[in-house]
């Protein structure tokens, strides 16, 4: 039997009103939180910055590495990140447990430790997979999945240890030439002490920890530490002139006999003058050698205008008939920089100056010492253990040499673990509890020292710059609220006496800003 629809709907209409009631109608509240503003099932992933992973982040007290993914409909329910090598092979990462996503759906972010892998060094492609939950009755049937294929990229680096080029076991020494500009990380404490040796720096810069024993960047003679400036038989090498100059006189011996005057010592980043002649005519002797000033800066936020100098060389001096030389200067000590990521722990350093050279005879005078070299030692997110520093100047030649000026030292690390060693204190982010922000512009603490200044800048996942303003140390610590940009973002500090880029006046932290 067929039943009229009218039939069907006339019990189901009786004893209901279709008079207008307010009352009845739906909380708008409600309404609004059933409105659905992203469709987990259209999952769509178009970009990640930065592109890179470095090997070693997240070792060793180091910050994992921070990535920000662009894309579209991604929610946080069961939210995932997955990275695999391109062409199958294993990779040393550890498991992603922290992805989030933006309130609108268009970022997630995440870290990822990349642990250091003693093998051979290679870049791997990797890809890269986000999923999350998504209703039953969806287009994606419960699980959508976007992928990026071979947009990322894990690099590798070498480690610095007995066993790499330039290093030599045997004698303890390695060659500063053959340094390489980056390390996974360092361990020579088989090879202590440890001696640098070359015309420039001992710079080493670790993605996670350094390991060392002593370490020894001395002046030797005329011979300057890795990065010093060379003694000689005249005024100190130096990019500038000053050091120690002359003062008084020294005693004649007889009208016969004048003594040359003392070189000057090395005086940082001001080389020592070169002692006078003395004339055995007038039987007036040269001009005394000084201890070298201590010029340049103890901020050392450049590291190349603040190579430690050496002392002038001694005065002539001799009779009518015979002219002795004087002695030469002591060469500067070497630059020993230490940067890493996390944690660094050495023994000893020492940089010291070279001692002036003694007169080749009667009436000559002793060249002035070098200048002592410059320790600097830098930890974005680790500690410092760190062993005494001897930046001392080279001692002077008699008859009448000047000492060398002492070096510098400075350190950089957050919080109240500070090395015992006296120097001057350099920009360090004070941690925070997460690189993730939701809000802006975030409320970031620097510690230094106090009326050092700085320029602030934010680069951008699309690698546009931004000027943060300039900022500057007040009672040993800044407060920067940088504007942050969706995504990820790149927030770097350069001190004032020093050049944007060079790793000595530069302080980074990568941070992710969740719209």
């Amino acid at each position: 039997m067929r039943w009229s629809t009218a039939v069907l709907l006339a019990p189901a209409l009786a004893g209901c009103s279709f008079i207008y009631n307010p009352n009845n109608l739906p909380d708008p509240r409600m309404i609004d939180a059933a409105v659905v503003d992203a469709n987990p099932c259209a999952l769509t992933v178009t970009g990640i910055a930065p592109a890179t992973i470095l090997e070693g982040q997240g070792d060793s007290g180091s910050a994992p590495a921070l990535l920000v993914i662009r894309g579209d409909n991604i929610v946080n329910t069961n939210l995932k990140v997955e990275l695999k090598s391109h062409d199958g092979s294993t990779v040393p990462l550890a498991p992603i447990t922290d992805a989030v996503a933006s309130a609108d759906h268009t970022y997630v972010a995440f870290t990822v430790t990349a642990h250091v892998d003693m093998g051979p060094v290679t870049d791997v492609a990797l890809d890269v997979t986000v999923s999350q939950d998504a209703p039953q009755d969806g287009s994606c049937m419960g699980k959508a999945t976007g992928p990026l294929l071979g947009k990322l990229t894990l690099h590798g680096l070498p480690e610095l240890t007995s066993m790499s080029p330039g290093v030599n076991k045997a004698t303890r020494t390695v060659t500063t030439s053959s340094l390489q500009t980056s390390y996974s990380m360092v361990n020579l404490v088989d090879v202590s002490p440890t001696t640098f040796s070359g015309a420039t720096r001992a710079e080493i810069t670790a993605v996670s920890s350094i390991t060392l024993g002593a370490v020894i960047a001395d002046a030797v003679g005329t011979t300057p530490g890795p990065g010093g400036n060379p003694g000689s038989a005249s005024a100190g090498a130096c990019p500038t002139s000053g050091g120690g100059g002359g003062h008084g006189g020294d005693a004649t011996v007889s009208q016969l006999l004048a003594v040359g005057g003392g070189g000057g010592g090395g005086g940082g980043a001001a080389a020592g003058s070169s002692g006078a002649t003395g004339t055995a005519l007038s039987g007036v002797g040269g001009a005394g050698g000084i201890s070298g000033i201590k010029n340049g800066s103890d901020q050392l936020a450049s590291l190349e205008t603040n190579a430690a100098c050496a002392g002038g060389a001694g005065g002539l001096g001799g009779t009518l008939v015979l002219t002795n030389a004087g002695g030469p200067g002591g060469a500067g000590g070497g630059t020993l920089a230490l940067f890493a990521g996390g944690n660094i722990q050495t023994m000893s350093l020492s940089a010291k100056g070279g001692a002036g050279g003694p007169p080749s005879g009667s009436g000559g005078a002793g060249g002035g010492g070098g200048a002592g070299g410059n320790v600097l030692v830098h930890t974005d997110t680790g500690t410092l253990a760190i062993g005494a520093i001897d930046v001392s100047g080279g001692a002077a030649a008699m008859p009448g040499g000047g000492a060398g000026s002492t070096g510098r030292v400075r350190w950089d690390v957050a919080g109240a673990d500070v090395p015992s060693s006296p120097g001057h204190r350099g920009p360090a982010f004070e941690k925070v509890s997460t690189r993730v922000f939701t809000t802006q512009p975030p409320s970031l603490t620097l510690s230094g020292t106090s009326n050092d200044g700085f320029s602030v800048r934010v680069i951008d996942q699309d690698n546009v710059v931004h000027d943060g303003g300039h900022n500057s140390f007040n009672n040993g610590a800044a407060v920067i609220t940088p504007a942050l940009n969706p995504g990820y973002n790149r927030i770097c500090i350069t001190l004032d006496l020093g050049m944007q880029g060079h790793i000595e006046a530069d302080k980074c932290i990568d941070v992710a800003f969740l719209p």
